[in-house]
């Protein structure tokens, strides 16, 4: 049998991956609602809104341009993406909640909100503790280079 060894890479810690999946989702959501939004574009326009259903689609197709562009950048370990997306998160989070708020007559319950608070925690807890760093190749070189300038001069 012949021994197979492992492609050279770094190894994605699971909280990364969940979070690369969540945000795939949100952006595969984003684009659904903007499809959804154009089809019945039309037939949403006869309807008294405070928001033209074109802004709505206009954002949703934002959003889901913004959420897969940071997918994109977590998946291909880019170091801006990883200070970039749990922010990201958090401005998502409060443009919903303020959509539930500004187009709802009753105030939206507890859970949207927990949910919302607890993907960015988690989204900041995976990719800002100090074992991502590892997982962003660039960022970890960075790190490195840094600290061995700094024992050089101490030296």
């Amino acid at each position: 049998m012949i021994a197979m060894s492992l492609p050279p890479g770094t190894i994605r810690p699971v909280a990364a991956r969940v979070v690369l999946g969540g945000v795939w989702l949100l952006a595969l959501w984003n684009a659904a609602r903007a499809m959804a939004l154009a089809q019945q574009t039309d037939w949403l326009t006869g309807l008294p809104f405070a928001v033209d259903s074109r802004w709505r689609l206009a954002l949703a197709g934002g959003w889901a341009a913004l959420l897969a562009l940071s997918a994109i950048g977590l998946w291909r370990q880019w170091p801006a993406a990883r200070r970039f997306v749990p922010l990201l998160l958090l401005c998502y989070g409060v443009y919903e909640l303020g959509m539930i708020i500004a187009f709802s007559p009753t105030p939206p319950a507890l859970l949207p909100v927990l949910l919302y608070a607890g993907f960015v925690g988690f989204a900041g807890w995976a990719l800002w503790r100090p074992i991502a760093d590892k997982s962003f190749p660039l960022t970890h070189r960075l790190k490195e280079v840094a600290e061995s300038r700094t024992h050089e001069s101490q030296d």
